[in-house]
């Protein structure tokens, strides 16, 4: 798994103070900010507040345990594969269970 937390903060603004005139005035990059988008940017702050709040109030996925396939031989039918648990490859039906039951939503790809 990549580590994005220096990227992350590498790609925030930088917001500082300065003085034009004989007023202080907040800047972003080095740019002065208007009024408007000093409050856009506090209420951008506090949605991605809210949102890493609900994603941390979410339960984790726990996945079903996994299965192997083996061959069944039988004397009145054809060798056939079977799935036994034990191994590494998951039923997409239970997958899609365990994410939903976690309050998460699972979309069909394509």
């Amino acid at each position: 798994m990549t580590d994005t937390t220096d990227t992350a903060v590498q790609d925030m603004p930088e917001f500082t103070e300065g003085i034009c005139g004989d007023e202080v005035v907040i800047l972003c990059d080095g740019q002065r900010m208007s009024i408007s988008n000093i409050l856009a940017q506090l209420n951008a702050g506090a949605a991605a507040e809210a949102r890493v709040k609900e994603l941390e109030r979410q339960k984790p996925v726990v996945l079903p345990h996994g299965y192997k396939p083996y061959l069944v031989r039988s004397q009145t039918t054809a060798t056939r594969a079977a799935m036994t648990s034990g191994g590494e490859w998951l039923h997409r039906d239970e997958v899609t269970s365990a994410i939903e039951a976690a309050g998460g939503i699972v979309k069909d790809g394509e």
